[in-house]
């Protein structure tokens, strides 16, 4: 039997929360021992004294997604939890008997059996997040006696989920619902939605409770709809009005491209393309004679579906691995000038979606101490790149590198400074340049730590690397400087699980 918590984030409504979820809980039979109330400090005093003895109250933080982190971080990843919101008053079931509707819906008899079987179906289906349908006080008019894995919203109010903490970071405040959902779903391939279950809250009073979501203005939830669409333009469209979203059925996830040689992939690379099947989109990896069968189970479930392998030579012509190797940033400029997209490196893990802009530049700290000492702050690098088809930069650069190289004995030129040279002459790119703590946080003199159970990285080069919280929180992507772990022979695959690499391997698997 699974062993699930119910959590209830709380504020301001101690003198209602016993009437309305707690009532609903003790009606269901439901053991108070599994209740957990998350509140404030100032209000905890006032939660002790309207619930005592009756579940557990729980100190947390102010703000509902301050809340939500503190939740996640409060139990283990995986546990089972049912979040409820603290104004429910019964939950409905439609009510069909032999397809035929009578009159409606019905209250639901068994919350404990509902709770417990969505947690089986979400095993069943792979998947962590499950909800019901989204409408408070739906009627059999919008009910469907069904279920979907597809991208649907899933309320937050009452939902089923296996814990991820890493997924229960949320930036938006008035659209959590629809990140949540989106986040899982990025995650997992799909969300569950039962949809011929619904909730019913006393509205009676709306607008008069004390509590809840404050700031909730017309001017507020349009700023966040823009920036959700700006951010996830491939998953979601503005409703009429612009006041709302509508989360796309069938999303048209973009394609990152990069480029692999050898037989066989190490732990960063698999890490890091598991990081972007995860973040939904499609991976087209270009090699040469990549074996497919000693890739990680993780990595072949997405064989053909969302992981393609395809013929580097269709891009540039080369003989063995040893002549591609220090032609590779050659490769990736031709094949983004012959068909556009976005290129990234095979050891750039993704932490959120790419920004949303039609170039992209990478960049990266520089000296600020010693010999070397630079006048930058920051260079552009070649980690991830997005250009349109037939860029002017990209076709010049090419033509500077070919130029100079020496046809028959292909050899090692620095072809990411012909780059930057080629961009330094454009300063109209300037503003798609993304900084260095962006996803380049730690620099290669520190790549050692990423793979030690550090929350602060040493400063070096008077350069100061961003914390382990602040990476996980607010960088998009993380360069794990594959060439410099793996030939200093890192013991990746066993490195401590509290290492930021550590951390985010645990949370993709």
């Amino acid at each position: 039997m699974i062993d699930f918590k119910i959590v209830i984030p709380s504020k301001g409504r101690a003198d209602t929360i016993c009437d309305k979820t707690i009532s609903m809980l003790l009606n269901y039979h439901i053991p108070m021992n599994k209740v957990y109330v998350f509140v404030i400090e100032e209000e905890a005093h006032a939660y002790k004294v309207a619930l005592p003895n009756v579940c557990n109250v729980i100190v947390g933080v102010d703000g509902i997604n301050k809340q939500r982190d503190f939740i996640a971080t409060y139990f283990a990843d995986g546990t089972p939890l049912v979040s409820l919101d603290d104004d429910i008053t019964s939950v409905h079931l439609l009510n069909i008997d032999n397809d035929i509707i009578h009159s409606g819906t019905k209250k639901l008899v068994g919350l404990d059996t509902l709770i417990y079987e969505t947690f089986f179906k979400l095993q069943s289906y792979g998947l962590n997040l499950a909800s019901i349908y989204p409408v408070p006080r739906a009627t059999y008019c919008f009910l469907k006696h069904n279920e979907s894995t597809d991208l649907r919203f899933c309320l937050g109010a009452f939902r089923i989920y296996f814990n991820k903490k890493h997924l229960e970071k949320r930036k938006f405040i008035l659209l959590e619902d629809y990140e949540t959902t989106l986040k899982y779903y990025l995650n997992d391939g799909g969300v569950l939605r039962i949809n011929d279950i619904t909730i019913y809250v006393d509205y009676n009073k709306k607008g008069t409770q004390k509590g809840g979501i404050t700031n909730r203005t017309v001017e507020a939830k349009k700023k966040e709809v823009n920036e959700f669409v700006d951010k996830y333009p491939d998953y979601a469209v503005k409703k009429e009005g612009g006041e709302d979203i509508r989360l796309l059925r069938i999303p048209k996830p973009l394609t990152l491209t990069t480029l692999w040689v050898g037989e066989n992939i190490n732990p960063i690379v698999e890490v890091a393309w598991l990081s972007w099947l995860k973040q939904g989109y499609c991976v087209s990896v270009y090699c040469s004679n990549i074996i497919k069968e000693n890739l990680n189970e993780s990595l072949k479930e997405f064989i053909n579906t969302k992981l393609f392998f395809k013929n580097a030579l269709k891009i540039m012509e080369f003989k063995n691995n040893d002549e591609i190797l220090p032609l590779s940033d050659l490769w990736r400029y031709k094949m983004l000038y012959e068909m556009g997209g976005i290129w990234i490196d095979s050891d750039m893990i993704l932490l959120d979606q790419l920004p949303n802009k039609d170039c992209i530049i990478t960049s990266e700290h520089t000296l600020q101490a010693g010999g070397r000492k630079s006048k930058m702050l920051y260079k552009p690098n070649i980690g991830i790149l997005k250009f349109e088809k037939g860029n002017e930069l990209l076709g010049k650069t090419i033509a500077r590198i070919e130029k100079n190289m020496i046809i028959d004995k292909p050899q090692y030129t620095d072809n990411m400074r012909t780059f930057t040279a080629e961009l330094k002459k454009r300063p109209e790119y300037d503003k798609y340049i993304v900084m260095p703590n962006d996803t380049c946080s730690v620099p290669f003199w520190n790549f050692k730590e990423l793979y030690l159970p550090l929350d602060e990285y040493s400063v070096k080069y008077s350069v100061s690397p961003l914390n382990k919280t602040d990476i996980l929180n607010n960088s998009f992507a993380l360069h794990c400087w594959e060439n410099f772990s793996i030939g200093n022979k890192i013991d990746i695959a066993n490195c401590d699980s509290d290492s930021i690499f550590g951390v985010i391997r645990s949370h993709l698997h």
